[in-house]
């Protein structure tokens, strides 16, 4: 999530942008249904580095799309959204389109590092989750 927006991944597609001030999910979001290319760092002197790995806390999303690339402001955080949250998405309540497959325009997709099911801990420390003593 950046300042004000939270990017909603799976298997490295973008499916689903939310405003954070609003909740509000935006459809005509230019990173919708695009996969994630790389973060990018950027230095105080000008500089910017690309990591193709995993994004990290202070990077942009960089989001290429034949054109209309998009690189987003840095990220605050990286977490696993809430299921309430993922019900909500609007192609689960049929309020926006599925994701629309590749169709040939670049290379396979590449497999999706870190951005499945794992969850990955947010930026700023936090408590700890409780867990069962089962």
């Amino acid at each position: 999530m950046t300042r004000n927006t939270e990017y909603h991944f799976r298997d490295g597609f973008c499916i689903a942008v939310r405003d954070r001030r609003t909740g509000d999910f935006l459809r005509g979001h230019l990173a919708l249904h695009g996969r994630i290319e790389a973060g990018i760092k950027f230095f105080s002197n000008g500089g910017m580095a690309p990591n193709v790995g995993e994004p990290r806390c202070g990077e942009s999303l960089y989001f290429a799309s034949h054109g209309r690339d998009l690189v987003t402001s840095p990220l605050e955080g990286v977490e696993r959204p809430p299921c309430e949250t993922v019900r909500a998405y609007p192609q689960a309540r049929g309020l926006g389109p599925e994701p629309r497959p590749a169709r040939g325009l670049g290379p396979e997709p590449r497999p999706a590092r870190g951005l499945g099911p794992e969850p990955r801990p947010a930026c700023r420390p936090g408590p700890e989750p409780r867990r069962s003593s089962k």
